[in-house]
Parts: structure tokens; sequence; C-alpha cells
């Protein structure tokens, strides 16, 4: 009886803290709507007879933002990074317009849908939200450029209309093949594709004909091949046994395809990686063990496929492994290359010296996995 009371108080919790995170949401996406709808064209947004709406919008968005990070504990712990994402984004976008800076607050309102895209380009989404829908119809959507639209429609789950966007900026004669390549576009196309609505062929026809357009440098054209072989290579497999192991084998055969550290062969081995490891995830593995080499193995994938300079996932999910099981030999392998990928971005930036708070934190996680042994 008592074992039957608490299973019922569990449930209970848990569908109240899903119900007052959709509604945290539903709030969350109704002020980005009235905000983002008036910052599609920057005069408005600029506008002092705007201001009170998009003021009161940011307020709701900055509010809602924070209630998710503090009471969204009961979601995955790989949203946890996005979470707090979402609301640093939030409250700067609300104190650049306080500010008087609204130019920069649209600028940072615009980079606050990358945290969507990579929320809701994780795992299968068929369902579409009707939200969405009125969302994209009432702004002007045609006037933002193809990529800027393409990740709105996916942070409104419009999936479908993503996909035609994406392929319309492909087939476009006024954006460069090059400049596509540079955008991030195929990799954010293949996430679509792969992860949320595990199509192989669709792609394989995009990119096929992409790879006719004239002005395809040949070593994008040498990428373009690659990708679709491995797209038929992968579509063909039979995706079952152990979810760790397939994805192993996966990221071995990615990197054996790169020829160096910035290569993109591997790209859709790497993408159906991580596919099969947050579909792993998300069924809430017991062991922490696994669990955590499912976030060494997330942290090495990112290291590969992320293209954006706004959101970077490697060094979450390499902690999150630290964290999550501190002695395990994922742990260990998480930490090495953790300090690796973070000492080598500040070198990228022409700063040798860590800030304290890095250093801080790399000295924390080091005494995790060493007080373990």
């Amino acid at each position: 009886m008592v074992l039957a009371v608490f299973c019922f108080t569990v449930r209970t919790v848990a569908a109240d803290n899903a119900e007052h995170t959709r509604a945290t949401m539903r709030q969350i996406f109704e002020a980005l709507g009235t905000a983002f709808s008036l910052s599609v064209d920057g005069q408005q947004f600029d506008d002092p007879a705007n201001r009170p709406r998009i003021l009161d919008a940011l307020r709701v968005l900055s509010e809602n933002a924070a209630q998710l990070e503090t009471h969204g504990d009961h979601l995955k712990q790989s949203f946890g990074f996005l979470r707090h994402s979402v609301a640093r984004d939030a409250r700067a976008t609300l104190a650049k317009y306080e500010q008087g800076q609204p130019m920069e607050s649209r600028f940072l309102l615009h980079r606050l849908t990358e945290n969507c895209f990579a929320c809701h380009s994780r795992l299968p989404g068929p369902r579409e939200f009707e939200l969405g829908e009125q969302f994209v119809e009432n702004v002007n959507i045609k006037r933002l450029p193809l990529k800027e639209r393409a990740r709105l429609e996916v942070a409104t789950r419009q999936f479908r209309s993503a996909l035609e966007t994406y392929e319309a900026m492909f087939r476009s004669p006024s954006i460069p093949a090059a400049q596509i390549a540079l955008m991030g576009a195929f990799e954010d196309y293949l996430k679509l594709c792969i992860r949320v609505c595990a199509d192989f062929t669709r792609p394989i026809a995009t990119l096929e004909a992409f790879r006719r357009r004239p002005d395809v440098p040949r070593s994008l054209a040498d990428y373009i091949e690659s990708w679709v072989g491995s797209l038929q290579e992968l579509r063909l497999q039979q995706l079952e046994g152990d979810e760790l192991a397939r994805a192993r084998a996966l990221i071995r055969d990615g990197q054996r395809r790169n020829r160096f550290p910035a290569d993109r062969l591997g790209l859709v081995h790497f993408v159906v990686a991580s596919s099969i490891l947050h579909q792993f995830e998300a069924t809430g593995p017991a062991s922490k063990s696994r669990l955590s080499e499912a976030y060494y193995l997330l942290g090495v994938v990112e290291s590969y496929i992320s293209r954006s300079f706004w959101i970077s996932e490697t060094e979450f999910f390499l902690e999150s492994a630290i964290r999550v099981d501190p002695g395990s030999p994922s742990a260990k392998k998480s930490y090495a290359l953790l300090e690796e990928y973070i000492i080598v971005g500040y070198r990228g930036s022409s700063t040798l010296d860590l800030p304290p708070d890095v250093r801080a934190q790399l000295e924390e996680l080091y005494t995790l996995v060493e007080g373990q042994r």
C-alpha cells in the first residue's frame, strides 16, 4: 500500500512538473512570437511606439525562461545546458533593450532561436505545434534570410516547412554554393532529416541535386559524394543491438573517414551516432557508467558536427559524463578531452591564460575524477 501511494505521488509530481513546463513554454513561445514579429524589421524594433509591447514581451520571456531554468529539473540532464542558455540569452536580450540598445537586443533575440533549434532537432518530432504554424504565418517570414527562416521553423516545430526552406536555399542561385557550406546549412539539414524525421532517402536526392550546381567547388563536391554514399550505406543497415556499441562503431568509422581535424567526410556517421545517443539518453538508462559513456560520446560527436559559434554543447556533455559517474573510464577520457578542448579554444582567441572561473571548473572536475581512484 505504501509503495502504491509512493508511486502515485511520484507520477503526480512528474505530471504536475510536466504541465508546469508546458505552461512555461507556452508563455515563452507567445512572448517570443510578439517580440520576434516586431524584430523582423529593424525599424519597427527601434520604433518608440512599439517599445511598450516589446519591453513587456521581453520581460515575460525573461521571467519564464528563468522559471524553466529553475523548475525544469525533471527534464533529461542533456537539456540542462539549453535551459540555462535560453535563460541567459533572454536576460541579456531584455537588458540590452532596457539599456537603449535595440540593435544588440535584436541580434540576441534572433540568436536565442538557436537554442530552440538545438532542442527540437535532437529527437523524433512527428507532431507539429499548432501555435507554431500560426506564429510563422503571422510573422513576415518571407523577409528573413532562408537560413534564419529555417531555424525559426524548427524552433516552432514546423519541420516540414523547415526542410522545404533548406532545400530552397540549396537551389537558390543568389547564394553561392561555397557560402551555403560555410553557413552550417548541411549539418542542420542532416540533423533534421536523420534525427527528427529518420529519413535517409530525402537528403540523398537533395544532395545529389545540389552537387550538380555549376558553382560547387571540387572539395565540396567530394564532401557531397561522401555524404550521399554514407546515407545510402547506413539507410540499409538494421539499427538494432546495443546502442553504445553502435554509436562507438559509427564514430570510429567517421573518424577514419576524416583526413584532418576540420575535415567533414565523416559528418553523416557522426549525425547518426548522435541520433542513437540522444534516443538512448531519453530512455533513462539505469546504469550510471553507461550514461556517462553516452555523454562522453555525445561530447565527441558534438565536437565534430557543431557549426554554431553561439551554442556548443561539447563542454556540457563532457562535464555531464564526469558528474554522472566520476569513477568511470568515460569520466577520465571526458576530462582529458574537455581540458584539451577548452585550452585549444582559448588559444584560438589569442588568450593564453584561462579565466579564473574556467580554471576553477577544471580543477573541480579533475578532483572529482582523481578522487575516485
